[in-house]
């Protein structure tokens, strides 16, 4: 969504929020990549963002209960986006991310369980 997003941010909020999307998009690729070669600090930087991404769904949720902020629903708009859509956009992407942590979680936690001396 970044790296789509960094074209119209081009034209309609300047190249410094155009240059935003792109750093995001990059940063997001390689780290992906990294992944998929399951790179320990990737597969670490992964699930620590992804346990950051509780506080995102909280915070959304709060965003769409007291409105958005004049400023960010501006800019959703000028990227052409309704505001609302946008934040229930970012809380589905937060939400079923935070599923992924405490799954993730519960695994690891599970793992190391089973691998204790039993007494």
């Amino acid at each position: 969504m970044a790296g789509g997003s960094a074209i119209p941010a081009l034209s309609r909020l300047g190249i410094g929020q155009a240059l935003v999307f792109t750093a995001v998009a990059v940063v997001a690729a390689v780290l992906s990549l990294a992944v998929l070669r399951a790179a320990r600090w990737a597969l670490w930087v992964s699930t620590f963002a992804l346990g950051g991404q509780v506080g995102a769904v909280l915070g959304t949720a709060s965003e769409l209960a007291v409105g958005i902020n004049p400023g960010k629903a501006t800019q959703l708009r000028q990227l052409g986006v309704d505001p609302t859509a946008g934040v229930l956009i970012n809380l589905a992407y937060s939400g079923l991310a935070s599923l992924l942590f405490f799954w993730l979680s519960w695994r690891w936690l599970r793992h190391r369980a089973n691998r204790l001396p039993r007494p």
